[in-house]
């Protein structure tokens, strides 16, 4: 090829061979400064061109539980915010949400503007699960057009061009913005097989804007070596992100935390505040507690929503401890005791408390358990009615509006306080985007690479059910208005009936996180297409809470029934504490929209992390609702009930403890307790004195704190570690592989040529895959 022919033909100005683990990501910062003197790219085009290549062996699209090793792909030029419309076809984004191995990724980047300089950043997500070792290999490639984009081009070196490369390191360590004011740091915790690195990034991002906007010095971070090992069960996971606070606060002398999680992080990160209250009695004297937010957390675990087989799939530890703390299992839950002292007292002292759920499209956390269970139900009701009316009247022509501002209030009572008068429930809502998000959905199906086991969840998967019944159960969670009758009752006090809201089915919400729906493009470009999703914002006090139903029943009969178990849960959370509620209406897969898992495959969830954002870590957080700590109520008939119940719960505990030592001692096995030394840091270490009971009416398992240390947090993986160890053994032999172990030749001179990374065409590629991995 003569170098016309090259010229024609385009040319290749750079090639990267990187790799990403689970939970990373790698950001290409793509820079170019045209030479005033002469033509932009000396002539050869209008655009740049970007293609993104997973270069991993085809046969791996089937590993999908050893991976999966597809990524996720992003690009978009600086000038782009969700924020603001963007009609410019220069100015759009353009992704790839599952490029699978042995796929290509090309975008254009255009540079017809007039402008001194060009400058687009590129995302690229690995979409790892199950496996912490793998890695998936991708290259980069940019040019002057599609042709050119190919390793058997020679590369051109052109000055006026620049490209960055950032690493997970790089992303999540970045120093203090503003270093002469105090410190806020802020703590994120990712959800069961999920992580931080990757999951809550964009969330991160969005926070630094935030908060550095507003004049605050906030340092985000997040744990990550708890990915793959989210079966360990609450205790373990909660005790390493305990330790992990402590040290980055220490670090940064730090004088604010705050905590954010998504999922089973809601719970792994009460735990660390109680194994912190115990362990570090003096941390949170000295680092005030600023926000505790969740998004679908299951505070009252997941029995009461999902089938029996599910129930027992958790209780015999299908998915290893972690499962049995969400199915409620044993006569002492460690959801019961997570509410309890010391981790109240500090949650009390949270200046802001605010649960985020979705209250529908997530059967994976249904709204009862994310929402603490006691909420405006009957209100609820009437405002999903009147908004699935207006959705399906004005689907095309509806704009976006934001909560109107007289529903907060200036002293914070009632924020977003669903309306008693039906007819100005749907005011400010706009239309729905289903029926163009079906559409999109279709076109991008026909060019995703759907493996076996999407096609057979899809397949097998119930359809959602519509509720064509009225229900009295929620009457029993319905909250009280001011004058004494129920919230959403009639004047006169009538009892009636409550329509629930729309359920998804838990093998439904495992469908759409395989298969989720594509946003419409109208959607990522014009924030006017959007419909609102904030349905209800108000702030629960425990005077909200309906009277504690009459048992007639024994306490021990009480323990096997899991309704009362999540009635006393929520009722330990809303103890002297004020709770703001925030509930979403997403499409699906809500439960990772919730919290944009990827910028714009959930980019559903926009809208509620800017809410999230702005009212915690934003301009608006100073001025905004406060739900800080509530005087104490004093309940004498609750507290003594409370202690009844859980005298019980202690004396049945130490028979099973005898009853377990007796048993390990027979066979020779004493178990050790897990209240293994830790690393101490250099905060004063005691032991909360348990007779300090003044602030907060505690229990006698609460008050002694015992529970935080005790010796059965024992964990196991169960029969879903399998999936881990199933992707360690599959990265070894790919290893084996690529190093030529394998190499079936007889001349040993040409297998020790392959295996000799003296070999000129290979140093290359390894040498740059080397360098990439260094970095994690």
């Amino acid at each position: 090829m003569g170098p016309n022919d090259e010229d024609e033909n385009g040319k290749l100005f750079s090639i990267s061979h990187c790799a990403v683990k689970v939970g990373e990501i790698n950001r290409f910062v793509i820079t170019f400064v045209p030479n005033p003197d002469e033509p932009p790219l000396n002539g050869l085009g209008k655009s740049l061109w970007v293609r993104i290549k997973n270069v991993e062996m085809v046969a791996l699209r089937a590993a999908y539980l050893a991976g999966p090793f597809t990524l996720y792909c992003d690009v978009r030029p600086e000038e782009y915010t969700h924020k603001q419309a963007c009609f410019s076809t220069a100015d759009q984004p353009s992704y790839e949400p599952n490029l699978s191995p042995g796929q290509s990724f090309y975008a254009e980047l255009p540079i017809h503007l007039l402008k001194d300089k060009y400058t687009w950043t590129v995302d690229v997500v690995s979409q790892m699960i199950f496996s912490s070792t793998a890695e998936t290999h991708f290259e980069l490639f940019v040019g002057t057009s599609k042709s050119a984009l190919h390793r058997q081009r020679p590369i051109t070196r052109y000055p006026e061009l620049d490209i960055t490369i950032q690493d997970t390191q790089d992303l999540w360590n970045i120093p203090p913005r503003i270093p002469e004011k105090p410190v806020h740091l802020v703590l994120l915790t990712h959800g069961l097989h999920s992580n931080c690195g990757a999951d809550m990034f964009f969330l991160k991002e969005r926070i630094e804007e935030a908060a550095f906007e507003a004049g605050q010095n906030v340092i985000v971070r997040g744990y990550r070596d708890n990915v793959c090992k989210t079966e360990r069960g609450v205790r373990y996971l909660g005790g390493r992100v305990a330790r992990y606070a402590i040290s980055q606060a220490e670090e940064f002398k730090a004088t604010k935390i705050s905590f954010v999680a998504h999922s089973l992080g809601g719970l792994t990160q009460v735990f660390a505040i109680g194994y912190i209250a115990f362990n570090y009695p003096g941390f949170f004297d000295r680092v005030k507690p600023e926000n505790f937010i969740t998004l679908a957390s299951p505070y009252l675990g997941l029995t009461n929503e999902n089938p029996g087989y599910v129930n027992l799939f958790l209780s015999a530890g299908i998915v290893g401890k972690t499962g049995q703390d969400l199915g409620l299992y044993g006569l002492t839950p460690l959801l019961l005791m997570l509410p309890g002292n010391p981790t109240a007292k500090i949650l009390q002292q949270f200046k802001r408390r605010t649960l985020y759920a979705n209250s529908m499209n997530d059967g994976i956390v249904p709204l009862r358990t994310s929402a603490l269970l006691y909420l405006d139900w009957r209100g609820l009701s009437r405002v999903n009615d009147e908004k699935t009316k207006d959705s399906l009247h004005h689907q095309r022509n509806s704009e976006a509006t934001g909560l109107s501002p007289e529903n907060i209030s200036e002293n914070g009572a009632n924020v977003g306080e669903i309306p008693r008068d039906s007819e100005t429930a749907t005011e400010g809502v706009n239309a729905s985007t289903t029926g163009n998000a079906v559409m999109d959905l279709g076109n991008t199906l026909k060019d995703m690479m759907v493996s076996p086991l999407q096609s057979v969840m899809a397949f097998c998967a119930p359809h959602i059910q519509a509720e064509g019944r009225k229900s009295k159960k929620y009457r029993r969670f319905q909250t009280m208005r001011e004058d004494g009758y129920e919230s959403g009752e009639d004047d006169d006090g009538v009892e009636g009936f409550i329509n629930p809201l729309p359920k998804t089915s838990l093998m439904e919400s495992a469908t759409k996180v395989l298969l989720p729906p594509a946003p419409p493009f109208q959607y990522l470009v014009n924030p006017s297409s959007r419909e609102e999703v904030i349905i209800h914002d108000r702030i629960y006090t425990e005077k909200d809470l309906p009277k504690e139903h009459k048992k007639s029943k024994s306490r021990l009969e009480i323990l096997k029934e899991k309704r009362d178990i999540e009635e006393r849960i929520a009722r330990k959370y809303h103890r002297n504490a004020a709770w703001r509620k925030v509930l979403v209406k997403l499409l699906p897969d809500a439960h990772n929209n919730i919290i944009v898992r990827r910028r714009f495959s959930n980019a559903y969830g926009w809208l509620v992390i800017d809410h999230l954002v702005d009212n915690h870590f934003g301009s608006e957080a100073d001025v905004g609702v406060d739900s800080g700590p509530e005087p104490l109520i004093e309940d004498a008939e609750s507290d003594k009930n409370e202690e009844k119940f859980e005298k019980i719960l202690l004396t049945q505990k130490e028979k099973d403890d005898k009853r377990a030592a007796k048993e390990a001692r027979k066979y020779g096995a004493m178990s050790q307790s897990s209240s293994q030394s830790i690393g101490r840091t250099t905060l004063d270490l005691h032991r909360v004195d348990t007779n300090d009971t003044n602030e907060t009416k505690g229990t006698v398992l609460s008050n002694d704190g015992r529970w935080i240390n005790d010796n059965d947090s024992d964990y196991y993986d169960g029969p879903a570690g399998i999936f881990s160890n199933a992707g360690e053994a599959l990265e070894a032999l790919k290893a084996q592989y690529q190093n030529g172990i394998f190499t079936m030749v007889n001349n040993e001179d040409e297998v020790r040529e392959v295996a000799d990374p003296g070999n000129s065409n290979v140093e290359g590629e390894n040498m740059n895959v080397h360098v990439m991995g260094s970095f994690y």
